[in-house]
């Protein structure tokens, strides 16, 4: 149900979805800044980032550059700030660095140093870190393989709300990879996952509780993943004639 392939795929949807998090309390100029993150206004929202000069500030103009948020995409750039948040502490700096350096997007490769910058990353508690350090681990990506860990820093992930890590960790439960089989916990992450709107996850909640005769909350989650626009949910809502439990 869940291949190396479309795990590493989403890895790279995931984290590169990052949005500026302020984790310190604003400051008056960076409530301005941030107020003016938009197209027409981005130019005045880097200006006063700048002038603040704190990681937070230089986290916000990499991003933008990176994103080409409002501004044309210039990766040299979107390093550089990144760089300088980085230097002042800044874990998602570190994070989108590591990714960078992991990948080699920006054109940046460098597998030992992402992941040294994405396990400080992880450990001030980045949870876009976290996710992307449990594939690294849980399929030996540049490092040992090593699955419990994977498991680990999955669920310091999911634990944070993470669609995508809920998933993760509900599968390895229902598996027994990374950690013991238990399926009544399988189901209680994929149910986390499910209402944060993972079709995988809905997909793969309805096939189990299908499996346990439980028709019509099967039939609500497969008709969700059909909804999110997953193409097994609908072969396999049609092979079992799921319609007739609605």
């Amino acid at each position: 149900m869940l291949n190396k392939f479309f795990l590493i795929s989403i890895i790279v949807v995931s984290v590169f979805a990052v949005k500026p998090q302020i984790s310190s309390p604003l400051n008056p100029e960076q409530k301005v800044y941030l107020s003016l993150y938009s197209v027409d206004q981005v130019d005045h929202a880097i200006k006063a980032a700048k002038k603040d000069g704190s990681a937070e500030a230089l986290f916000f103009i990499g991003k933008l550059y990176e994103d080409g948020s409002g501004v044309d995409i210039n990766q040299t750039k979107a390093i550089q700030f990144y760089k300088r948040s980085s230097d002042l502490g800044n874990f998602n700096a570190k994070t989108q660095l590591g990714i960078m350096y992991f990948t080699g997007n920006g054109l940046l490769y460098n597998q030992k140093k992402g992941v040294n910058l994405l396990t400080i990353g992880a450990s001030g508690g980045n949870p876009d870190a976290q996710y992307f350090l449990s594939q690294i681990h849980f399929y030996g990506m540049g490092v040992p393989k090593d699955e419990k860990l994977g498991f680990q820093w999955a669920l310091k992930s999911a634990n944070q709300n993470i669609g995508t890590s809920q998933y993760l960790v509900g599968w390895m439960y229902y598996v027994g990879r990374g950690i013991s089989a238990n399926e009544d916990n399988a189901i209680e992450w994929l149910t986390k996952a499910s209402n944060n709107s993972v079709p995988e996850a809905q997909y793969m909640l309805g096939t189990i509780l299908y499996k346990n005769k439980k028709m019509k909350t099967a039939t609500f989650w497969i008709k969700q993943s059909i909804n999110n626009g997953y193409r097994e949910g609908l072969n396999y809502w049609n092979k079992h004639d799921l319609g007739q439990y609605e």
